[in-house]
């Protein structure tokens, strides 16, 4: 049998296939797109969540902000509309006009039994509401009655608030902003209104009634708060904070006030560069009065009604967001802000949760796809190395082949010169003895034996 380079197993017709590895790769840039699109999808999501989790604090903020602004002009409605009634009284007029006869010396004053009558009428008025006393200023600009004798024959009230004193004695009822008198006692804020004679044109005094800030109108501020952080406070012209503060404890920790220091007229809108809450201190110190303000303080005073989502400073340094507004009527801006912290406390939720599914996905895809990877590389590895086979084979196939062609060859070589020998050199041998025989007598059975050999040795050369 001869065997052909085609013959066995066949290895002309082995191929090895890239097909595994293509596939890998085209899975994996199909992973790829899907999570580039899932993390378009989320990214789109997020703004959106965002963009309504931002307007519904800046709608909230808004809702509050007008919410106290509505509640402080109520309440200074109420405040004008007792101190009108007060000064209208009959008997309260009359006593005044009584007072307003006396001379002007604070013994004089303070000995008049129209004094201490007043006194005794107004004071149900003063227990009824968060008032810390009354006084009452003629048009000289003299205090002639009042709820203690300090301020009796002196001009105090009118230059510590001129403007309400003014404005009541023209006939108006005025509501002032607070201050601080000038012996430094609680604050105070100012209620005029005009106190009529009988039968007199113009106002012969006003009746002033002194209202503690610090209860009810620290109160309907700071009843509009949200959350944990948030804070509504009303400041002056000057920046100075008329209400309460919710941070007093962390100012008194900050060094911003004394031990037993209170926030209210203290405390000036202003931003100190950085968060006072957490340690910071400038690297030039200088007095916070000298500091700019806080970003919604400047817009405010300037009377520009806004808000800020993006994160603006406290007076306290703390980033926070807000909305402010500058009332007239009040002569005072307003303002709602809670630390941004707390304001984005669920965006960042939201966003932690996008951010944590996006992370599993790459995950589980890296994973997937390096195992696919992996299993594609050995089986590349494993048709690599079969194809290194296969090649070897063939090529010791190829060589089996070149052997077996020459060993044919050889072979029939060696067949004809056996042949060649057998049948030239054997016959012509055994003839010449035949010959030989013949001539020496012994003729038919040498001669017989000769032929059988001779026949015999050309079927051996004939079948070489």
């Amino acid at each position: 049998m001869r065997l052909t380079p085609g013959d066995g197993i066949g290895m002309n017709h082995v191929r090895v296939s890239a097909t595994p590895i293509r596939l890998t790769w085209k899975g994996i840039l199909t992973w790829l797109t899907l999570f580039a699109a899932i993390a378009a999808t989320a990214a789109y999501a997020l703004s959106r969540v965002e963009s309504q989790i931002r307007g519904d604090i800046g709608s909230s903020l808004q809702t509050v902000l007008a919410t106290t602004q509505a509640g402080l002009q109520t309440w200074a409605l109420a405040q004008k509309a007792r101190a009108a009634t007060c000064a209208d009284t009959r008997t309260v007029r009359d006593l005044i006009v009584r007072q307003s006869q006396l001379g002007r010396t604070p013994d004089e004053l303070r000995n008049s039994p129209a004094l201490r009558i007043l006194r005794v009428e107004i004071d149900p008025l003063l227990r009824s509401g968060s008032y810390l006393g009354f006084a009452v200023v003629t048009q000289d600009g003299i205090t002639i009655a009042s709820s203690t004798d300090l301020a009796l024959g002196t001009s105090a009230f009118g230059k510590q608030d001129p403007h309400v004193v003014e404005s009541a004695l023209a006939g108006d009822v005025a509501l002032g902003v607070p201050f601080r008198p000038a012996d430094g006692a609680k604050p105070v804020v100012l209620v005029g209104a005009r106190v009529r004679g009988p039968g007199e044109p113009r106002p012969v005094a006003a009746l002033l009634l002194l209202i503690d800030p610090a209860l009810e109108f620290t109160r309907v501020a700071q009843l509009g708060r949200i959350g944990l952080t948030g804070e509504t406070y009303a400041f002056d012209r000057t920046g100075r904070l008329v209400t309460e503060s919710r941070f007093d404890d962390q100012l008194r920790r900050a060094g911003i006030l004394g031990t037993d220091g209170r926030g209210i007229l203290a405390v000036e809108i202003r931003d100190p560069g950085g968060d006072l809450i957490k340690g910071f201190r400038p690297a030039i110190p200088r007095p916070l009065h000298q500091r700019p303000f806080t970003y919604m303080a400047e817009q405010a005073i300037q009377g520009r009604s806004s808000s800020n989502l993006e994160g603006y400073r406290d007076y306290r340094g703390v980033e926070v967001v807000g909305a402010w507004t500058w009332d007239g009527t009040l002569g005072l801006g307003l303002a709602t802000e809670i630390d941004r912290a707390e304001a984005e406390r669920s965006l960042r939720i939201i966003r932690g949760l996008i951010v944590s599914m996006l992370g599993v996905v790459l995950a589980v895809g890296v994973v997937a796809n390096s195992l696919v990877w992996g299993r594609a590389r050995r089986l590349a590895q494993a048709l690599t190395r079969e194809q290194t086979v296969r090649t070897e084979l063939r090529a010791t196939y190829e060589q089996l082949g070149h052997l077996h062609h020459r060993l044919e060859s050889a072979k029939e070589d060696e067949r004809r010169r056996l042949a060649y020998e057998l049948h030239d050199d054997f016959g012509q041998t055994l003839t010449a003895l035949k010959l030989r025989l013949r001539m020496k007598g012994n003729e038919a059975e040498a001669s017989s034996l000769v032929d059988t050999l001779i026949a015999r040795i050309r079927e051996i050369a004939g079948g070489l």
